[in-house]
């Protein structure tokens, strides 16, 4: 069975880390190597120490034993990151190993108490950040502080959590803070953040939707209208043209016969200028007017002959 859990970077929480790091043993069968314990006592007397510890092992044996322990240390080794595992490479015991991350990560000293303190008050929700997620991140520093015996009161919670809330929470952030209620309670705050998550989710969520689907059905129709245009038969197909005598059209969308009487009515005779030239002695006035067609070639010229008398 293969279980693969956050690495630790010392930035998460390190007693949630801890509880998944032990079910991963767990699962594997090493956690019998951190159990019971590992130092012997004063009062203990060296036979009765052995004897506990051959109980702890039962029946392994020593080279069973050292090789159990070899693959807890690989198994938590392979769920820390570089810059964690380098404080513990002098660590070849499970042991060792296990009590050096609780002693860096899990101390009760004043400076992991300032850590934790100034994480949680400082602690501020991005921009569109799902609610349960700046919930867990949250609990988490709650979580390592009372590990640490830092008790913080309901109410103080309560208001931390809603503080870390950014500017598009201002109007639940005002209802929360100021409102006619005389106490305000954690469970109630994160119970009405995720309400109005799914609240928020819902009416944004329906419009985009309808949009998407009907984006998505007039698209199809309008590729359904394409297939059909382009999949129409020709009705002549089947049908012989009476002019030029082929087959697939009629006369009547012939391009051959089309285009014969458009060279006709483009060939049809127009005046299109008149010039006119004379040549006059005084009695008589002889004028020429000169035709062309729409082609623009001369088709001859007419005599006009005028006595002059009029």
């Amino acid at each position: 069975m293969k279980v693969d859990i956050q690495k630790f970077n010392g930035e998460i929480s390190f007693n949630l880390w801890k509880v998944q790091m032990r079910a991963v043993l767990i699962q594997h069968r090493l956690w019998k190597v951190l159990q019971g314990l590992h130092v012997k006592p004063e009062k203990v007397t060296n036979e009765q120490w052995a004897t506990d510890q051959k109980k702890r092992r039962g029946s392994l044996t020593d080279e069973e034993w050292e090789e159990l322990e070899l693959k807890a240390v690989s198994a938590i080794q392979l769920c820390l990151t570089p810059h964690v595992l380098r404080e513990m490479l002098d660590k070849a015991n499970v042991v060792d190993l296990w009590a050096r991350l609780k002693e860096l990560y899990m101390t009760k000293s004043l400076a992991n108490k300032i850590r934790l303190k100034e994480m949680l008050c400082t602690f501020r929700m991005a921009e569109g950040t799902f609610v349960q997620k700046h919930l867990n991140e949250f609990n988490s520093i709650l979580v390592d502080l009372e590990s640490l015996d830092v008790n913080i009161e309901n109410e103080d919670k309560a208001i931390l959590l809603v503080v870390s809330l950014p500017p598009s929470y201002k109007h639940f952030k005002e209802i929360m803070l100021y409102s006619n209620s005389d106490t305000i309670s954690f469970k109630d705050v994160k119970s009405n953040l995720l309400s109005k998550e799914k609240f928020d989710h819902d009416i944004h969520a329906d419009p985009a939707e309808g949009l998407v689907v009907r984006g998505r059905t007039e698209q199809k129709g309008n590729g359904n209208k394409k297939k059909n245009r382009s999949k129409s038969k020709n009705p002549h197909s089947n049908k012989t043209c009476n002019y030029c005598g082929k087959l697939g059209h009629i006369q009547a969308n012939c391009w051959k016969l089309k285009k014969k009487k458009g060279k006709e009515e483009k060939e049809k005779i127009a005046i299109t200028d008149c010039v006119v030239e004379s040549e006059s002695d005084g009695d008589v006035l002889l004028a020429t007017m000169s035709l062309a067609t729409t082609s623009e070639k001369r088709l001859g010229d007419d005599w006009v002959l005028d006595s002059g008398c009029t």
